[in-house]
């Protein structure tokens, strides 16, 4: 089991997040790179079952899809639209794309899918568009740790 994913929707921060653990010392992988180190992609689509039944214990994992997995807690890292389109733009993304990841963000659809899975006391939001992942990081290891609980303030 992975004792804490951090996910959102594309441009919300967690591969930067992910970076910063990992230089304090704190094993965070990308659950892109898990599938296709463990052969779970068919037709450049992750098979997420294959991901959660191959990918074992982890102490952190981050992608979009990584409250699939089975996890002990889960962080979803949000951001203002504003900031989430000039990120996806200077991503390359297309405007349909955009939009797409914009209205899944406003439906709280990964929020949704992750208390479908665990209690929402496990589960902590977090909007990222006015801090730095260091400060992000704090606040996600002490949720880890147990000292924060719930939706972040």
């Amino acid at each position: 089991m992975i004792d804490l994913c951090i996910t959102g929707v594309p441009g919300t921060g967690k591969t930067a997040l992910c970076t910063y653990l990992n230089s304090l010392g704190v094993e965070c992988v990308s659950a892109a790179v898990l599938a296709r180190d463990l052969n779970c992609i068919d037709s450049d689509t992750v098979d997420v079952d294959c991901l959660r039944e191959k990918c074992g214990d982890q102490e952190i994992v981050e992608g979009h899809f990584s409250h699939l997995l089975g996890c002990r807690k889960i962080v979803i890292l949000t951001c203002s639209e504003d900031v989430l389109e000039k990120r996806l733009l200077e991503r390359g993304y297309s405007e349909e794309k955009i939009r797409e990841n914009m209205e899944a963000q406003r439906s709280g659809i990964i929020y949704s899918e992750s208390l479908d899975l665990i209690p929402s006391l496990r589960i902590m939001e977090i909007e990222t568009s006015k801090i730095l992942p260091e400060e992000t990081a704090q606040r996600i290891l002490a949720f880890l740790k147990g000292e924060r609980n719930g939706r972040d303030p």
